[in-house]
């Protein structure tokens, strides 16, 4: 086309003529008017000044009026691009009308997202390959949004497209995300719904023209992470969606989200802060969907922080919107007045209301998973709990079977082990409700050996599917996963428990101890398996290490509190693309670290065995400990956690953590029984021990040490008949972990490096007592080379250098602590050669760091102490130093007295330096104490705080 000047018409003014040609030709049609609009509006556009940008890939070769169609529809404009496919269906030419009719169907959806696509019959046939793609993308969400998989659609429609080269087109990016909400909704699998969402998000990123769609997206995804509990990685998601700065609509669903996410971390004053902000936002923009999912988060919240009178208003607020939005946004009015009364302790109106809201479910089309999920647990729960055990198993098996093949089914145990059913994410929560249920059932009736073989084989049916589903690439979320596994593994135990006991099968033994084994652990076993060149040695070291920086990394930032910055949100993308690399190129070892497949019982029995040593593993339930003993008779017993238990427990701590009182024989006598008491239910039970005792303790057994408790109430500290007495104590996080650092296993001393504080420098207080110690491993070790690093020279940067660079043995004798209520803070402190008083290494600082060293002793304050995290154990120096790859670490459990430490410590060296284990080096120092100690001094606090994690 040209001007009147012969020049060629180009650009928006072409599109325009084109248009109003068009609506000159159809003045009679009521779309001509709707056309003329939107030619005008394009002509007087400032922002389509120009020549439409083609970066993104087209289906067709059409005129221009459909390429802005197509912009718009890429840009997100989803009303005006129907709109204007709708007008053009009515003037276009026959093909052309098929592909603007079709759009027209997709921009009414995408536009309004109104969960349903009315009939599909009205659509002109499709004729050509891209319309028949985008034809079966139409199908398909017709499918999905009924309650019916659309998967088969979707797939018929990625086929088409790549058929005819047609990948980087907006056909292509629509079907990846309607995909992934197709898995996520109707299938509830999260894995592949985070997959297909990933690479819609990446497409979006690699063409300008689709960037207004990422928050979204990212929205999507930091849902997934929520439904998989990873929350560091959903707050990270919804930090780089509110960065895009995003229009109203996905802004709001982002500050819901962030809010949310700071609910469930416990940040309360900043989850109250952004609802605040998210209900200013919506009301200013009239957003009633948001509004309905934002009242029912607010009333959770406020139900959570006991806000009784807010959370009434938010439910007021919520019931006065119109019925549309108060009866089908994400959670129901009835399921928010269930868990209120279910967190108050009202069974019968929790009942009440989680029955009107499984009502409620059960009339829409696509329920929320995880609240229906809910809802059905909760109601099996409460029914479990007065004792209806039929109605508890139907509603679980409701659950289990909800988004199933089987939903109407009735109660089968074919049905509940089925692979369409126990394959589905996350089932295994539902699954260890009716494992709970049988057992209970076995427990009121104990002739009932049918429900107890279910509820074994229940746990088992758990046990296999647990680490198949866990999606999780941060530290904290995959600790959430295991403190639900954690449960799990506790009634698996305790059936495995009974069954032995009434049939005396080892198989049960065995299974009981895959359970204790995989409920511990997992991460420092991920961590040495990272650095074990002995497995797995196709993966390179680099890729191996790759992770524990990550971790460390990620470690850093959440310590300075920095979980929504750029940089963590960068960091969690890396560990993302890097455990997704290590999916797809080493998948057994991406496997391995998610699963414990340790050793058979038996096999550790040989091992004890041939060590002339028993092995013993705890496990530390709700009602009892379980003690399960390898070598020897092989025995598997169980002790109330009754008030006694407990209470000598607490005595013994106390009292160990602290300086005794020369004259305060109550407190002597109330040790002297407690540690007796401890010692019958803890170690009798287990029958002959051999000459050394390995301990894998669990809970808060892992601050005890055993090396105190006496087979008798004694009168005497000095002569008291204490366990090391007759064999050595060693200990360690699991018999998996103790097996791997066997591997790594060398007894050389030739090299030894020590630190210590002779005198102060600022808040760092001299310790005399790391004095005499370097002086006696100077004496001891008078033929190895000797590094001595003292006062100024004990920076953290030297302290990282030479723990990657010592050979044999390292001696830490300065300042550490630990903190019970964040497991991030335990710590060494150093001298800071900036002027400031003092610095400090991280646990999760050394934890990456490959050590050399065969041996680490840590006469620092509390370096084997810190808070126990269900599921992997305790967090304190002691653990980072195994997690670096050094096979024995000697730490303190308690503040040590600094004289008879090195006492201590010397008689360890002169073991060490004939050639004796780290386990019996340090046993026989703690006797050769007390033979020599007073009264006094032989109180366990000066001489047991030291423990052994090694050979």
């Amino acid at each position: 086309m040209k001007d009147t000047g012969g020049r060629p018409i180009t650009g928006v003014l072409s599109i325009f003529i084109f248009l109003t040609k068009k609506s000159l030709l159809s003045l009679l049609c009521k779309q001509a008017l709707a056309v003329l609009v939107f030619a005008l509006m394009v002509a007087c556009s400032a922002k389509d000044k120009r020549e439409i940008e083609r970066n993104l890939a087209s289906t067709h070769s059409f005129s221009s009026p459909v390429l802005l169609a197509d912009q718009k529809r890429n840009e997100g404009e989803y009303q005006q691009a129907y709109e204007l496919y709708d007008s053009l269906a009515k003037v276009l030419g026959p093909e052309e009308q098929v592909y603007a009719s079709i759009n027209t169907e997709l921009c009414r959806f995408l536009a309004n997202d109104t969960l349903t696509v009315f009939s599909l019959e009205r659509l002109p046939g499709a004729v050509t390959v891209s319309q028949k793609a985008v034809e079966s993308l139409l199908q398909g969400i017709f499918e999905t949004r009924n309650g019916r998989s659309g998967l088969k659609s979707f797939y018929q429609t990625g086929a088409l497209l790549r058929s005819e080269d047609k990948k980087e087109t907006f056909e292509y990016f629509t079907m990846l995300e309607q995909l992934a909400w197709c898995h996520q909704m109707v299938h509830g699998e999260t894995d592949s719904s985070y997959f297909y969402y990933k690479k819609a998000l990446d497409m979006a990123g690699d063409f300008e023209v689709l960037s207004p769609h990422i928050p979204r997206l990212l929205v999507q995804l930091s849902e997934v992470a929520i439904t998989n509990r990873d929350l560091v990685a959903a707050l990270g998601y919804t930090e780089q969606g509110l960065r895009y700065q995003p229009k109203s609509r996905d802004l709001h669903e982002l500050l819901i989200l962030k809010a949310t996410l700071l609910r469930r971390m416990e940040k309360f004053d900043s989850a109250n802060y952004y609802y605040q902000l998210a209900d200013e936002k919506i009301q200013l923009k009239g957003d009633t969907t948001s509004l309905a999912k934002l009242l029912r988060e607010r009333a959770l919240h406020e139900m959570i922080v006991n806000n009784d009178s807010l959370f009434r208003l938010q439910m007021m607020r919520l019931e006065s919107l119109p019925a549309h939005f108060a009866n089908n946004a994400w959670i129901s009015t009835d399921r928010l007045h269930g868990f209120y009364h279910f967190l108050r302790g009202d069974a019968q109106a929790s009942i009440d209301a989680y029955e009107r809201a499984v009502a409620h479910f059960s009339r829409q089309k696509l329920p929320d998973i995880v609240q229906t999920t809910e809802a059905f647990w909760v109601l099996s729960y409460l029914y479990r709990q007065l004792g209806e055990y039929d109605k508890a198993e139907k509603n679980i098996f409701a659950g289990i079977v909800y988004f199933s093949p089987y939903k109407n089914a009735p109660f089968s145990w074919e049905v509940v082990t089925s692979p369409e059913v126990s394959n589905r994410g996350f089932n295994f929560v539902n699954y260890q409700q009716l494992a709970e249920i049988e057992l209970q059932r076995y427990k009121d009736r104990s002739s009932d050996q049918e429900s107890l073989r279910r509820s074994f084989e229940v746990y088992q049916l758990i046990d296999s599917l647990m680490f198949q589903q866990i999606r999780a690439v941060e530290e904290d979320a995959l600790l959430m996963f295991l403190r639900i596994g954690r449960k799990v593994y506790a009634g698996g135990v305790e059936t495995s428990y009974y069954l032995f006991q009434t049939t005396e099968d080892a198989s049960f033994l065995n299974q009981a101890h895959l359970y204790m084994e995989r409920s511990k652990g997992l991460i420092t076993y991920q961590d040495l398996l990272a650095r074990n060149q002995e497995y797995f040695s196709e993966v390179p070291e680099e890729f191996r290490t790759r992770e524990l920086r990550l971790k460390a990394q990620i470690a850093a930032m959440k310590r300075s509190y920095a979980y929504d910055s750029r940089e963590m949100t960068m960091l969690l993308r890396k560990a993302d693309d890097y455990y997704a690399d290590m999916q797809d190129k080493y998948p057994d070892y991406y496997k391995a670290k998610y699963q414990i497949n340790s050793d058979s019982y038996a096999y550790y029995a040989d091992m004890a065995d041939a060590r002339e040593a028993t092995f013993v593993q705890y496990f530390v339930g709700d009602d009892y400990v379980y003690a399960l003993s390898y070598g020897g008779e092989g025995l598997f017993e169980r002790v109330e956690v009754d008030t006694s238990f407990t209470t000598a427990l607490n005595v013994v701590g106390t009292q160990l953590s602290k300086l005794p009182n020369r004259q305060d024989e109550e407190a002597k006598k109330a040790f002297m029984e407690s540690s007796a008491l401890l010692y019958d239910k803890l170690i009798r039970p287990l029958g002959n021990i051999q000459k050394s005792l390995l301990v894998i303790p669990d809970g808060a057994l892992a601050y005890l040490p055993f090396e105190v408790l006496t087979k008798e109430v004694a009168v005497s500290f000095r002569d008291a008949p204490y366990l090391i007495r007759t064999c050595e104590v060693n200990y360690a996080p699991s018999l998996q972990i103790y097996s791997l650092s066997q591997h790594m296993q060398t007894s050389r001393t030739d090299e030894v490096v020590a630190y210590s504080f002779t005198k102060s420098l600022g808040e760092l207080y001299a310790l005399p007592g790391t004095k005499k110690e370097v002086a006696l491993l100077h004496k001891i070790f008078s033929g190895s080379d000797i590094l001595l690093r003292t006062n100024e020279e004990v920076t953290r940067q030297r302290l990282i250098d030479d723990l990657v660079a010592a050979g044999d043995i390292i001696h830490l004798g300065l300042h550490a602590s630990s903190s019970l209520a964040d497991k991030l803070e335990n710590k060494i402190d150093c001298y800071s050669p900036t002027g400031l008083d003092q610095d400090a290494l991280y646990g999760y600082e050394i934890a990456p760091l490959s050590i050399k060293a065969h041996t680490v002793v840590l006469t620092a304050c509390q370096s084997a102490f810190g808070p126990v995290v269900e599921g992997e154990g305790t967090y304190s120096l002691a653990r980072a130093f195994k997690q670096a790859g050094v096979s024995n670490v000697v730490a303190s459990l308690w503040n040590l007295s600094d004289g008879t430490t090195s006492t201590l410590v010397g008689s360890f060296y002169e073991g060490l330096r004939l050639g004796k284990s780290t386990a019996t080096s340090l046993s026989l120092a703690k006797r050769k104490y007390l033979k020599e100690a007073d009264e006094l001094m032989a109180h366990p606090h000066f001489w047991s705080g030291l423990v052994c994690q090694g050979q």
